[in-house]
C-alpha cells in the first residue's frame, strides 16, 4: 500500500468509485498491506482468497495498481452497481443488506469497513490542519 495513494485517487478519478472507501477495503482485507496475500500476490483485496482456500484460491496481480483497478471495476460494478449481480445495497452494510452480504463471510466486515474510512478521514482532516 505504501506510495500507492495515486493508483487510488487516479481509480476513483478514472471509474468512479470513492478512494477513500475503496483503501477502507484494502487496508482491512490486506491487513495495512501486510498479508501474505497482499506481499506474495499483489491482492490488497482478498479478491478470490476464499475460506476454504485463502492463499491458494487468491488473485495474483502484476502490480498493487492492478488490484486497485481491478477491484474499482470488476468488483465494484458487480457490488456498487444496482445493475450489478451482487448488489445489496450500495453502502458497506451486514449480512442483511449492502456489499457485505456476498463478499465477506465475515457479519461485522461493514462495520470495519466504515470505521477503517472513518479513522482514515479523520487522519487526512486532522494533517491538513496541523500542517
Amino acid at each position: 500500500m505504501y506510495n500507492e495513494g495515486i493508483s487510488y485517487v487516479e481509480a476513483q478519478n478514472e471509474y468512479g468509485i470513492n478512494a477513500l472507501l475503496t483503501f477502507a477495503v484494502s487496508k482491512n482485507e490486506s491487513g495495512f498491506g501486510r498479508s501474505a496475500i497482499a506481499i506474495a500476490k499483489n491482492n490488497l483485496f482478498g479478491h478470490s482468497a476464499y475460506d476454504s482456500c485463502p492463499f491458494t484460491c487468491a488473485t495474483s496481480y502484476n502490480t498493487v495498481k492492478d488490484s486497485i483497478i481491478t477491484h474499482s471495476t470488476k468488483y465494484m460494478n458487480d457490488y456498487a452497481n444496482p445493475f450489478g449481480s451482487m448488489y445489496y445495497g450500495g453502502h458497506y452494510g451486514d449480512k442483511g443488506s449492502g456489499m457485505g452480504v456476498n463478499y465477506a463471510s465475515d457479519p461485522y466486515w461493514g462495520e470495519k469497513m466504515a470505521s477503517n474510512a472513518y479513522s482514515t478521514d479523520i487522519a487526512i482532516v486532522r494533517r491538513a490542519y496541523t500542517n
